[in-house]
C-alpha cells in the first residue's frame, strides 16, 4: 500500500490535488495534521508528499525512508473529464514513468502534451506541468 499526503498545513489547492492524485491512484490519502514524517513512514514505506513553496508545488516520492523522486509542479490545469473514467496515471516522461510505475499504476503516453494527467472524482481530469528533480 502507498501513501499519499501533503505537508503541513498545505494550502488548499495542494490538499485537493493530492486527495485526487491518490483516488487515482489506487493510494491511500492521510491528512498530516500533526504526525510527524517519522510516524508515517511507520505506516508505511512509500509516501508521495505533495508541498508548495511560492508557486511551485512539489511531489516527492520517500521509498524505505530515502527520497526516490522530486517532481516540481509549475502548472496545474483541471478539466472536467468527457469520456469515461480511467484509473492510473498517465506520463508522457519515460523516465518517470518507469520511476513511478515501480510505485503506483502508469501508463506511458508519449503523444500526451502534459508531463502527468490522471482522472479524478466528480468528472475532474488533472493535468500537471513540470519537470524532475528541480
Amino acid at each position: 500500500m502507498t501513501l499519499v499526503t501533503t505537508s503541513r498545513r498545505a494550502p488548499q489547492d495542494v490538499r485537493q490535488c493530492a486527495k485526487e492524485f491518490a483516488f487515482a491512484a489506487g493510494c491511500v490519502y492521510r491528512p498530516r495534521g500533526k504526525s510527524g514524517f517519522r510516524d508515517l513512514e511507520e505506516m508505511d514505506t512509500t509516501i508521495f508528499l505533495f508541498s508548495r513553496t511560492g508557486s511551485v508545488m512539489r511531489i516527492q516520492v520517500f521509498a524505505e525512508v530515502t527520497e526516490k523522486l522530486s517532481i516540481a509542479i509549475t502548472d496545474i490545469s483541471v478539466n472536467e473529464r468527457d469520456g469515461i473514467f480511467s484509473k492510473g496515471l498517465e506520463i508522457a516522461d519515460e523516465i518517470l514513468a518507469d520511476i513511478m510505475g515501480t510505485f503506483v499504476p502508469v501508463r506511458y503516453t508519449p503523444e500526451n502534451s502534459c508531463m502527468i494527467s490522471f482522472d479524478g472524482r466528480q468528472k475532474r481530469q488533472y493535468h500537471l506541468q513540470g519537470s524532475i528533480g528541480e
